[in-house]
């Protein structure tokens, strides 16, 4: 349980090391990931924050995701957010999504161009190759 409310639980809790008990108080220490502040700002706060490793982190920055690092990770032709296998920013799949024309691996209209290098795909999601 989070007994003083700081969002870190039992042996999680710097307060709590022994998991015997929290100790009294509001259970916030100096600590960035342990301040019930959003230290950088994207909406989350010390436990909840992804950037978070645990209650003694310094520093609640985010982690840079496979779907928001600039690269084609998975080697479709699709980069970050407009990769159909990018569900969040930090995750992208395995490559290709046979669910649509343009990432399927496949030159469906054969002008040549598959997927992301053919130009009637603008997008990963575009379920067809021709006009």
């Amino acid at each position: 349980l989070d007994n003083d409310g700081d969002g870190w639980t039992d042996v999680n809790d710097p307060v709590c090391p022994s998991g015997a008990g929290e100790a009294e108080g509001d259970g916030y220490g100096g600590s960035a990931c342990n301040d019930g502040a959003d230290n950088d700002g994207d909406g989350a706060a010390d436990a909840a924050d992804p950037g978070c490793a645990d209650a003694a982190d310094g520093d609640e920055t985010d982690p840079v995701g496979t779907c928001s690092d600039g690269l084609d990770n998975d080697r479709d032709g699709w980069y970050d957010a407009d990769d159909p296998g990018c569900a969040s920013s930090i995750d992208e799949d395995d490559g290709y999504a046979s669910l649509t024309q343009c990432n399927d691996s496949r030159d469906n209209d054969g002008d040549g161009n598959r997927d992301a290098v053919d130009l009637q795909c603008i997008l990963g999601l575009d379920n067809s190759e021709t006009w």
